[in-house]
Order: structure tokens, then sequence, then C-alpha cells
């Protein structure tokens, strides 16, 4: 049987398809087996609270528009407290957005900081990877978001860092933490640069345009097998010209 309480706030905020309650009731569930009573309570979360968070996701899901205003009221947090805690019950839940470094570097207007950011990301998810045993997804907005704000601070790009962490919704030391260690490996890829410069492969337009400058360029071999030849043409001509000239004056002595 349906949660009394889940009816009775759904329909303050305007929800009252059974599909939407059913499933903002799986969510509450959900989050009461993978949730500690201490995750809940550094959330400050209530039962209300709980209720309504669970409301606000479900119903996004089922693409029904919530008023912010009266679940952030009827919750009894603070507004930004309110979207922190919706992005950690999300995060809880697995329901968080999947977006990618260079969809999020359109929104926030720093294109230029994609190469760098996604370098970054593999370099630190290659590190953590050879480390760690447990797996991670580093899908999540968390570390795309991180990664790209690294990025950004090392290029010395703007970007409103504010509504990022809030689109993130994670605390600020977290966030700032996993920016700081993203840095370490920007700056270590940028080390490693530095000393070893990586050779470029030639391609068949390379060897076209070398055999084109060495056709311009005199070829001290060439010219010395050109000097030989005319010297043999000459010697040549020479005889033949010598034996000419000596049957010429044999024939008149015969007759």
């Amino acid at each position: 049987m349906m949660d009394e309480n889940m009816k009775i706030i759904g329909s303050k905020l305007g929800i009252t398809s059974q599909r939407i309650l059913r499933k903002a009731e799986e969510y509450s569930h959900l989050v009461d087996v993978r949730a500690s009573s201490t995750s809940l309570s550094a959330l400050k979360l209530t039962g209300s609270s709980k209720i309504v968070l669970c409301l606000d996701l479900a119903a996004s899901a089922c693409n029904h528009v919530v008023d912010k205003a009266s679940a952030v009221r009827l919750s009894g947090l603070q507004k930004k407290l309110y979207c922190t805690a919706l992005k950690a019950v999300e995060n809880l839940l697995d329901l968080q957005e999947k977006i990618s470094i260079k969809e999020l570097a359109v929104q926030f207007g720093c294109t230029d900081a994609i190469p760098l950011a996604q370098e970054a990301l593999h370099s630190y998810e290659e590190d953590y990877n050879s480390k760690a045993c447990q797996e991670m997804d580093f899908t999540t907005l968390l570390f795309q978001g991180a990664a790209l704000c690294a990025a950004c601070r090392n290029l010395k790009l703007k970007m409103d860092r504010s509504k990022l962490l809030q689109k993130c919704g994670v605390k600020k030391t977290i966030f700032d933490r996993l920016v700081a260690d993203l840095e370490q490996h920007i700056m270590k890829a940028i080390e490693s640069k530095k000393i070893v410069s990586k050779k470029r492969p030639r391609t068949l337009l390379d060897e076209v345009e070398r055999q084109f400058q060495d056709s311009l360029e005199p070829n001290p071999k060439a010219q010395k097998m050109d000097e030989t030849t005319k010297k043999v043409d000459y010697a040549e001509w020479k005889r033949r010209i010598l034996e000419a000239a000596a049957q010429a004056k044999e024939t008149p002595e015969k007759s």
C-alpha cells in the first residue's frame, strides 16, 4: 500500500499521476537501502524532504514539470541545500545526467579547453585504474565537469565555476579536491610533452616535397657526370675529325 504522506505531499505539488507516485515511492525505498543513516543526516534530510526529493526526481523522469519554489518550501530546506540534496539523491539512485566534456564546454562557452580536459581525465582514469580495485564511472557529470574546470584554470579561460558546481551537485570541498588532482595530471602531461617530443611520421606529401626540393638543388655528382660525358663526347668528335682529315689527304695522292 502506498505511503499516505507520499500522496498528500504529491497532491500539494500538483502530482496526482499514479505512475509518478509509484516511481517516487520506489525511489524512496532505494534511498533507504543504499544510503546509511549517516549519509542521510549529512544531507540533513527529514522524512518529508526525502519524499519531496523523490517526487521531484520521479516527476522529471516522467516529463512532468514540478514547481521548484513549492518543492523547496515543502522540503523545509534552503534553496541551495535543496539543489545539492537533489543531486546527491540523484547520484545515489544512478539517475545523474550523462553529459560529455564537449557538451559541457559548449554550455559554458569554453570549447578551447576540450582537448586538455579530455587528456587530463584520461590520464586520471588510467592512474586510478592502475591503483584501485573498485570500478569508477568517469562518465558522470562530476568527473566531466571537474576535468573541464581544471583545463580552464590551466588555460586561464573564464567559466561560471559556481554554476558548474551547482550543476554537479556535490560539496565544494569534494569538487575542489578533484579539480586539484586533475590539475596535477595536466601538469604531468605538459612536462612529458616538453621532455619527450614525438617525431611526426613522414607522409607521402612530405616525400613528394623532399624530391621536389632535391630537384631544385644542384647535384654535385650529377654535375661531375655531365662534365665527364662532355669530355668524352669532345674527344670522340676530335678523333673523328682527325680521321676524316687524314682520309681526305690520302685520296688525292692515290689518284
